[in-house]
């Protein structure tokens, strides 16, 4: 059952990652309106987040051995959330939603590599300490 709270961990830190950027960047709002909230987190989501987000999942998989997978969803997990929310608010948005979830899902797969490496990392570590 702990294990489930490691991932929630992830996922707010992530969270907050995304908000310090905002604030950092000083990026313009967009303009109020349709897919509104997904610009903004999409400004937010700079190189410099994407590659903290990546240490991220690296460093939880290789501290707590946390599954690459549900913690590459746990990092990007804002994105679809909003997706969804935009989807049922707005009449013509729920057509892209498909290409969206792609999107996300190539936007996760350096967490996911990231993830592995470290789990990877962490077991060699565990067998040479064991020899």
């Amino acid at each position: 059952m702990r294990i489930y709270y490691r991932y929630w961990l992830v996922f707010i830190i992530s969270l907050i990652l995304l908000s310090i950027t905002f604030f950092i960047e000083n990026n313009p709002l967009p303009l109020k309106g349709e897919y509104y909230w997904s610009h903004l987190i999409r400004d937010c989501l700079t190189q410099y987040v994407r590659i903290l987000l990546t240490l991220l999942a690296f460093i939880a998989c290789y501290q707590f051995k946390l599954n690459p997978w549900i913690t590459a969803f746990c990092v990007f997990a804002i994105f679809p959330i909003v997706s969804f929310i935009e989807g049922t608010i707005y009449k013509g948005s729920h057509n892209l939603i498909p290409f969206e979830l792609i999107t996300f899902f190539l936007w996760s797969l350096p967490t996911v590599a990231a993830g592995y490496l470290g789990k990877w990392l962490q077991h060699k570590n565990v067998q040479s300490n064991n020899i």
